[in-house]
C-alpha cells in the first residue's frame, strides 16, 4: 500500500481517476476531512502525497476524468448531483485560493482530449452536443461546432476522438448524412466532416478508429461494400479492397505498430489479418481454415506478460477441432497458433469473455460435462490452457479488478451466484434468487456494480461491499417489488 490517506479504520479514501505526468501521479481521493473529495498528487521519488484542491461544490464533490496536458497542464471534470450544469471543466492552478480554476462556459462536460495548445471536449446539452476547446493557459472555452438534434434519431454525440496528421478526428451524425467521420483543425471554419462517404442518411457505418503514422484506419460503407480505409484527413482512400464486395474488417486491435483484424477475401472466407496502413503491408496472417469458409476469428484480446511480451489471443474454428483459443506472439515471421482443444473433436467449447488477470488470460468455456461453461486459464508459457476454481457451473460474465476476478454462475438449487475468484480460490459473495441474476458487472474504483434483482425491490443497482465479501441494493428507483422478470 502507497498510503492509508482516510486513516479512519472502516472507511475507504476511494481513489479514482489516476492520472500521470510522467513523473507524478494526479487523481481524486476522500480523506476524511473538512474538505471532502478532492484532487491529490503523489510523486513516487520523494513519495510526497499532498492535496492539490479545496473546490467545494453544492451536495458534495464528486470527480470524472483527469488528464495532463503536454503544455504541462492538469484538467479534470467535477461536478455535483445538483440538476444543471452538471459536470463542468476545471483547470490546476496552484495560484488561486482553492488550488483549480473553473473553465468558463462548460457544463455537461466529456470525452477530454489534449489537441495541440488546447484541450478539446464535448458537451451534452439539451440543444445538442457541442464539440469545445480551452487553450491550456486560458480559463474561457470556445465552442467549435454544435450538431443538430436528430428528430426521433440517435443523440448525435461526436465519439471516437484520434489524433493524426495535426487534425483530431471524430465520428459525428447529422440528420442528412447519417454517422461520417469528421475532423477539425481547432478552429470553428476547420471543424468539417471529412467525407460523406457514403450518400444519404444511412451514414457509412464507421468502426474502430486506428491511429497509424499520420493517418487514421477504420472499416467503412463505400461503393464497393464495407472495406478497409484511411485518411489523413483531405479524402478517404482504400487501403485494400480484399473482397470486391464487404470484406466488411472488424475487431481492430493494435499491438505494437500492427494493426490486427478480421476480414473476408473471396477465396479464404473471414481470417485474421495485419496491416501497416498500406496496401503492400495488408496481409492475412494465415488461413487458419483452408477454403472459402474461413475460421471467423473473435475476440481479440492483446495480454501484455510480466516479462513485458506481447501477445494477441483470439477465438477461431478450425474442421478438426471447432471453436478453440489461439495465439499470435508478437514476434517476427509470428503466424497463429492453437493452444486448447478443451472438447475433443470438433466440438463446440464455447469459448467467450476473455480477460486479462493481472497478465494472465482468463476466460468461459464448455467440456461438455453437463454443467455449463467454466473458468480456463493460460499457462505462463501461453502455450495451453486449464479449468481453474474448481467446479464451477455456468460462469459468466467475468470481470477483472488487479488480481481479482469477478463472475456469476449458478448454484447446484439452480439460484443464481455472485462470486470472486482470487489465485484459483473461489468464494461466493451473494446468492440471489432465480429471475435475480446478476447483469452488466462494472468495476468502478474499489468497488463491483451491477444490476440484480430481489423479491422486495425488483431490479435495481447494487455494488459489493469493501472487501467485496457481500452486495447491498443501492437504489430503489421504482419502489414497486412487482418487476422481477428473468
Amino acid at each position: 500500500m502507497v498510503r492509508d490517506l482516510n486513516a479512519d479504520e472502516f472507511t475507504s479514501s476511494n481513489p479514482e481517476n489516476l492520472c500521470t505526468d510522467g513523473i507524478n501521479l494526479y487523481f481524486s481521493a476522500n480523506d476524511s476531512s473538512a474538505y471532502g473529495c478532492q484532487i491529490w498528487k503523489y510523486n513516487p521519488f520523494t513519495q510526497n502525497m499532498l492535496r492539490q484542491t479545496s473546490i467545494v461544490i453544492p451536495n458534495g464533490n464528486y470527480f470524472r476524468q483527469i488528464v495532463w496536458h503536454p503544455n504541462n497542464f492538469v484538467f479534470f471534470i467535477a461536478g455535483t448531483s445538483v440538476q444543471g450544469p452538471g459536470d463542468e471543466l476545471y483547470r490546476l492552478d496552484s495560484a488561486v485560493p482553492n488550488g483549480a480554476t473553473k473553465i468558463g462556459g462548460t457544463s455537461n462536460v466529456g470525452n477530454l482530449k489534449a489537441f495541440g495548445p488546447k484541450l478539446c471536449f464535448t458537451q451534452a446539452l439539451a440543444a445538442g452536443p457541442k464539440l469545445s476547446y480551452v487553450l491550456t493557459n486560458s480559463n474561457i472555452s470556445v465552442p467549435l461546432k454544435t450538431f443538430s438534434l436528430i428528430p426521433n434519431g440517435d443523440y448525435p454525440m461526436p465519439e471516437g476522438f484520434m489524433t493524426a496528421n495535426s487534425k483530431l478526428f471524430f465520428t459525428a451524425a447529422t440528420a442528412a448524412q447519417g454517422r461520417e467521420l469528421w475532423k477539425t483543425d481547432g478552429t470553428a471554419a476547420g471543424t468539417v466532416i471529412v467525407a460523406n462517404y457514403t450518400p444519404g442518411s444511412g451514414g457509412s457505418n464507421i468502426s474502430n478508429l486506428c491511429g497509424y503514422a499520420n493517418k487514421v484506419m477504420f472499416g467503412c460503407l463505400g461503393t464497393d461494400g464495407n472495406e478497409l480505409r484511411s485518411t489523413d484527413g483531405t479524402t478517404i482512400t482504400t487501403v485494400r479492397n480484399l473482397r470486391e464486395a464487404n470484406s466488411n474488417p472488424t475487431g481492430f486491435v493494435k499491438m505494437d505498430n500492427t494493426t490486427y483484424f478480421a476480414a473476408e477475401e473471396n477465396s479464404k472466407g473471414r481470417e485474421l489479418w495485419k496491416t501497416d496502413g498500406t496496401e503492400a503491408g495488408t496481409m492475412l496472417c494465415a488461413d487458419i481454415y483452408t477454403g472459402a469458409k474461413g475460421s471467423s476469428p473473435t475476440d481479440f484480446l492483446v495480454v501484455t506478460a510480466s516479462n513485458g511480451a506481447k501477445t494477441l489471443f483470439f477465438v477461431a474454428y478450425e474442421p478438426g477441432t471447432g471453436r478453440e483459443l489461439y495465439k499470435l506472439e508478437n514476434t517476427p515471421n509470428a503466424v497463429p497458433v492453437r493452444i486448447s482443444d478443451i472438447v475433443a473433436g470438433v466440438g463446440w467449447s464455447n469459448i467467450g469473455n476473455l480477460t486479462n488477470v493481472n497478465k494472465v488470460l482468463y476466460f468461459t468455456a464448455t467440456n461438455n460435462n453437463g454443467f455449463g461453461d467454466r473458468i480456463y486459464k493460460v499457462n505462463a508459457a501461453r502455450t495451453s490452457v486449464a479449468a481453474t476454481g474448481g467446479n464451477i457451473i455456468h460462469a459468466d460474465n467475468l470481470v477483472a479488478k488487479g488480481s481479482t476476478l469477478y463472475f456469476t454462475q449458478y448454484s447446484t438449487a439452480n439460484d443464481p451466484m455472485l462470486c470472486k475468484m482470487v489465485n484459483g480460490a473461489v468464494s461466493t459473495i451473494k446468492i440471489f434468487m432465480v429471475g435475480g441474476e446478476p447483469q452488466y458487472l462494472t468495476v468502478v474504483g474499489n468497488h463491483l456494480y451491477f444490476s440484480a434483482a430481489n423479491a422486495t425491490r425488483g431490479r435495481e443497482l447494487w455494488k459489493t461491499n469493501d472487501n467485496a465479501t457481500d452486495a447491498s441494493p443501492i437504489s430503489d428507483l421504482i419502489q414497486d417489488s412487482g418487476r422481477l422478470i428473468p
